[in-house]
Formats: C-alpha cells, structure tokens, sequence
C-alpha cells in the first residue's frame, strides 16, 4: 500500500506564518484564483452550516491538500466543543487509515486546519460512480475500516458519525476516515447519552435515546456501509423519515439473496436491535467472512504498550493539561494495571508515541548528517523533519482550546479567513 505524500512540518510551519503575516488585502484573486498563505485553493469539496472544505495546493511543494474552514464566531459552545475534540483527536491519532492533521491555525472568529486530501473523495460518490461492489473489494474496504475504528475503540475513543461520506479514498482506494467532529472519549463502565450521526446510520439505541458505551453504535454504523457498497442501497429505508427510524428500531431489512451465507451472517449478527448482543469488534475480526482469502487478521496498528508505567515521562505528563487531565491524576492511573484501558492513560500513550515518533525522525536525520551520504537534496529533504512534530501537537491543542480567548498574534487572519469561507469557489 503506497502512502501519499504530505508536507512536512516546516512546509506547514511556513504556511502558518504566511498565514499569520498576510492581511485580508493581499488575498489573490486573479482570473478566479484563491490563494491562503502557502496555498492556493482550486475548488470546493463540500460545504455546510459553518464549515467549508477547499482543495488547495501547496505553492512550493505543488502537494494537494484538503484545507477545512470552520467558522467559530457566533456559534453555540457545544460546536465549538466539537470542533475542539476533532482538533485534539485528530492531533493525538497515528494510523494509515484516518486522515492525518498537517497543521491548524485559528482565530477569534475562524478556524483552519490542513489535511491529508483523499483523491478519489468520500465513499458514496466512489460507490454510486463504480456501481455495487463485489465482495472481494467490499472485504478489502472494509477491513481497512474495521482496522481504523478498532484502534479508535482501542484508545477509547468512539467516533459516532461513520457514513459514506466520512469515508474516503485515497489514489490507491485505501481508505481515510474524517469526520472527527462527533467523537468523544469513552469508558467501559459509563454509558453515553448523546444522540448524534447521520439517520440512516443510526443504530437503534440513537433512535430510541437508549444511554449506549460507546463502541456499539460505531459497530452499527459500518454494517449499513458494508450493507450499502454490496446492494447499493441502505439496509433501512422507508417513505418517511419515521418509517427509516422504525425499521432501524426493529431491526428489519431486506436481506442479500444474492451474497454470500458468510456476509450475509455477519450483516446479521451487526443489526441486531440489543446492543448487549450484537457482535463485537474482536467477533468481528475473527469472523469467517472478514479472514477469507487473507492469511492475517485484521491489523488495528496499535503499539505495544505496558499495562502499568511506573516512571512516565515528565513533559508528556505535562501535555495531559490541555486535554482536561492533571499530570497528578495521569500518573496514578499509569501505575495501575486496572486503569489500562480508559481515556486517561490512552491519551498519555498517544502522546507519548507522538514523542517518541519524534525523537526517532530526529535521530534518524542526525544521523544522516553526520554520515553525509545521502545527496544534498535528500538532505535537505530530511532534514525538515528535525522539528519534533509532537511540538505541533502541543500547539495545535493549545490553540484548539483558547475559544474564550483573544489570539493577539492573529489579528489580520480573520478577516482573509472570512473572505474565503463566504467566497463561493468554482467547482
């Protein structure tokens, strides 16, 4: 599977200063031309209430990225609440299969965060050009979501608005999970209340305003995706919108005569209405339908990590701050076995990972320094990647949090943030 190319941290650091020093004047609009500091913006991807999302290519590195406005003045404190979990999460989480954050830059009054552009756009529109799919390619696909949402499950985050359209393709057709707006912080022992996700993908307990864990309603929401790309059409339908509601709460579907018994047995072990009885992510991976053809399961890409930390490192303890957590607190739940599994110690994990995947692309660039055996465009190359990203996160979480707040070094921004977010581009 071929990774695509991103900027680099320096190249994301020199869009944010460009971004930072250029007023609403010095916005270009030549010949119906765009351009947002290092970026120049080709087209809309999608738009709705409060947010935008812009095609952009790098000027230097002429990279296409996914460049998502979102407006933040005027709004209710439970969007910018959500706004705030998607900048964090985001920040913290590592895997092939979700869209990676390059960079965010805010304002008072506007938000704009740089991310991975998936070229062959979300799942519904792959599906409705491509037809139904069979099922080689549905298992394909859908193990690499199963991969994504279980390391989501795995860090006790539940993501609560899987559809078609928060699934993308990359040029390989590998898929980049968004959408990140929804998510929240889980634990085993305490039940959820929040209703939240697209109708169709809703599971019974959403429908009902049943308290749910949190992992169940992910669950749900990818078997109406594995159901859709294999009969190109949603499991539950109705004329109304409360006839969709009432199918979804009894659990009834037009079942795939013409599928497999072996998908056909998993679709049906997904839709069923009691969350205490529906298949779990781990039934899931070792289901019969999902293994066939390949000789490994599922990888959820998660590293190895100790049930206890008896010294945890001392500046990723103080990073917990930003996400709600004393250094206190963290390092108590680090040295108890119990406490493995809850939002607390994932999120030291997650941090500390990031650190260590740092120091490691550090080392790495050093090392070619001193040996000097690479050509001078290679070492210029690696050698942007000195600036520990994990710096990126500290600041990007720093920022996603100063809603109440005046960012004195971004005075002008907003305005220019302004004008592309109204400006309707040519699609």
């Amino acid at each position: 599977m071929s990774e695509p190319q991103t900027p680099t941290r320096s190249e994301t650091v020199s869009t944010r200063q460009s971004f930072v020093s250029l007023d609403s004047s010095k916005i270009h609009r030549r010949q119906s031309v765009q351009s947002v500091g290092n970026f120049i913006i080709d087209k809309t991807l999608a738009e709705k209430p409060g947010t935008k999302v812009c095609l952009a290519r790098h000027k230097k590195t002429k990279k296409n990225l996914a460049l998502k406005f979102i407006k933040l003045e005027g709004q209710p404190e439970k969007r910018l609440v959500r706004y705030q979990r998607e900048v964090n999460n985001l920040a913290l989480l590592h895997h092939p299969h979700i869209a990676k954050l390059l960079d965010a830059v805010q304002t008072e009054r506007f938000a704009m965060l740089v991310c991975e552009y998936a070229v062959r756009g979300d799942l519904l529109n792959y599906s409705r050009e491509q037809g139904r799919m069979n099922e080689d390619e549905a298992r394909r696909i859908f193990r690499q979501l199963v991969s994504a949402v279980d390391y989501l499950h795995k860090n006790c985050i539940v993501h609560r608005k899987i559809t078609l359209e928060t699934v993308l393709l990359d040029n390989d057709r590998n898929v980049k999970l968004v959408g990140f707006g929804r998510s929240n912080s889980f634990k085993w022992s305490r039940l959820l209340d929040t209703y939240c996700g697209s109708p169709f993908f809703c599971s019974p307990e959403m429908v009902q305003g049943i308290e749910y864990t949190g992992p169940e309603v992910d669950i749900w929401s990818m078997g109406v995706i594995l159901y859709y790309v294999l009969a190109g059409t949603p499991p539950f339908k109705g004329e109304m919108l409360h006839d969709v509601y009432d199918n979804i709460s009894k659990g009834e579907y037009a079942k795939l005569d013409n599928s497999s018994p072996e998908v056909r047995d998993l679709l049906a072990r997904i839709f069923v209405v009691d969350r205490s009885k529906r298949i779990t992510m781990q039934e899931i991976i070792e289901h019969e339908w999902i293994c066939k053809g390949y000789d490994e399961p599922v990888n959820n890409y998660m590293p190895s990590r100790a049930a206890t930390v008896l010294n945890p490192n001392e500046d990723t303890l103080q990073k917990m701050a930003a996400f709600g957590y004393s250094a206190a607190d963290a390092r108590a739940a680090l040295a108890q076995r119990q406490h493995a599994s809850t939002p607390i110690v994932c999120v030291y994990h997650l941090l500390e990972e990031t650190r260590q995947r740092a120091e490691s692309r550090v080392s790495k660039s050093r090392e070619m320094s001193r040996t000097n055996t690479t050509s001078s465009e290679t070492a210029k190359s690696e050698s942007l990647n000195v600036n520990p990203p994990d710096k990126q996160v500290e600041e990007t979480v720093k920022r996603s949090s100063q809603f109440g707040k005046v960012w004195k070094s971004l005075k002008q921004p907003a305005a220019k943030l302004k004008n592309t977010f109204n400006r309707k581009s040519k699609e």
